[in-house]
């Protein structure tokens, strides 16, 4: 599973992630172990989503890249996400300067 967050008003979009590409090559992605690592760009941001990919679905291609060389592998998505390989959409919360993950997908995430 690999982890997009992007605007909640991005999530209709077809297919999803295109207005992304207009500016980026790829769509940046997550794992859920490098999450953590993620999660300080985003927790001032607000109408976040976050977005459950399983991968072996993409139409696009999946580079696992070290663009800082720090030997940390992220995702890149080289295309559009098509809608088959979404597991689920939940919104970014935050309280009190934490993410609080949705219960159902927690136990997935380290922290």
């Amino acid at each position: 599973m690999i982890i997009v967050n992007m605007p909640m008003a991005l999530i209709d979009e077809q297919p999803l992630g295109i207005s992304l590409l207009e500016n980026n090559p790829f769509i940046h992605a997550s794992t859920p172990e490098l999450f953590h690592r993620v999660l300080p760009k985003l927790i001032d941001k607000t109408d976040l989503a976050i977005i459950l990919i399983d991968e072996t679905k993409l139409d696009s291609v999946v580079k696992y890249e070290d663009k800082n060389n720090n030997q940390l592998f992220y995702p890149h998505i080289y295309g559009p996400i098509n809608r088959a390989a979404i597991v689920s959409i939940h919104p970014f919360v935050v309280k009190d300067g934490q993410w609080i993950p949705p219960e159902r997908i927690a136990s997935d995430f380290e922290f």
